[in-house]
């Protein structure tokens, strides 16, 4: 094997060794900006209605951030700030009896959340 050969290999060794850091930081810092976005997420939740109804329906809120993609949670967040019938909702959430939540915009994505987390 002649010099060239050899200087050539360490190069790219060299590169791999770089890159896979480089992805290993990237990686690392990417779990930190998601992990602040599910806290400012969860910020926003606990001052709208949405925060009792999890409570309600038996949702843990850690669990519920950490297994949503957070679009989708963004997504119910808004559809909670927009809703359309918050005195059924208030009322819903001050019940003591077995409520049916089909007014609520979010019901059937917490239907199916609570059903893939059992």
């Amino acid at each position: 094997m002649n010099y060239f050969a050899l200087i050539f290999i360490l190069l790219i060794a060299a590169l791999f060794i770089y890159t896979g850091a480089r992805l290993g930081l990237a990686i690392q810092e990417n779990f930190g900006v998601a992990r602040r976005i599910r806290q400012q997420l969860a910020s926003r939740i606990r001052v709208l209605r949405m925060f009792p109804m999890l409570k309600k329906r038996g949702i843990d809120m850690d669990n519920y951030l950490n297994s949503l993609p957070i679009h989708e949670i963004e997504r119910q967040l808004r559809n909670c700030e927009n809703c359309e019938k918050p005195n059924e909702c208030d009322s819903a959430l001050g019940s003591r009896d077995e409520v049916d939540y089909s007014f609520c915009p979010n019901d059937k994505k917490f239907k199916k959340f609570q059903q893939d987390t059992k």
